[in-house]
């Protein structure tokens, strides 16, 4: 995998503990199944770590320059099957400039995205922030931070959320004529966010 990191927030330590959740999971399932787990396994901390490629981008310049030469990167490390940027908006609403540089830049990385996902044989999974727009006088919404025309650009978009009675949700937008799935992470990701 190759994470792409424009605000500093990739946690190694998280990522350890993840791993460390999902061994001892595998190890459980294997012992009720009575068989033997591999030493360490595909989900061992450091095994995991070291198939993860991170990249820390400090600039819109710098994210603009790095996506347009992903293909050729990903050409040289042919085992990236994962490209994660995290987030798409941090710089892109960072710099002053004009709506019209900002939306060609955004669809220009789009295309870019699109094709290498397609041409490399590979899932592009990209963030956005989200804000509130206010509608009315008593009521707001939350909408993507770069705006509608980037809410629609993706082929799939996910929505992650936390409540605040601890419901921990991912819901799946396909298309407006598909309906929207919901899942329970607490049910369906029980071993990440079990107690230790």
């Amino acid at each position: 995998a190759l994470y792409i990191d424009t605000e500093g927030s990739f946690v190694p330590e998280r990522v350890e503990e993840i791993a460390a959740r999902v061994a001892s999971s595998a190890a459980a399932s294997s012992a009720e199944q009575e068989t033997t787990p591999s030493a360490g396994g595909p989900f061992a901390p450091n095994q995991l770590l070291s198939q993860i490629e991170y990249v820390r981008i400090h600039s819109q310049v710098e994210q603009l320059a790095l996506i347009r030469d992903l293909a050729e990167h990903l050409d040289a490390h042919r085992n990236v099957r994962l490209v994660v940027l995290d987030s798409i908006a941090f710089h892109m609403r960072q710099d002053n400039q004009d709506l019209n540089k900002k939306q060609h830049a955004l669809t220009n990385m789009f295309h870019l995205l699109t094709r290498l996902a397609h041409d490399k044989n590979c899932a592009v999974c990209v963030t956005n922030h989200i804000t509130v727009r206010k509608v009315d006088d008593n009521k707001a919404k939350l909408v993507p931070a770069l705006g509608d025309l980037w809410a629609h650009v993706p082929a799939e978009r996910f929505f992650v959320y936390n409540s605040d009675d601890n419901f921990r949700g991912l819901l799946l937008h396909k298309s407006p004529s598909s309906p929207q799935i919901l899942v329970d992470l607490n049910k369906e990701l029980r071993v990440l966010f079990a107690p230790s």
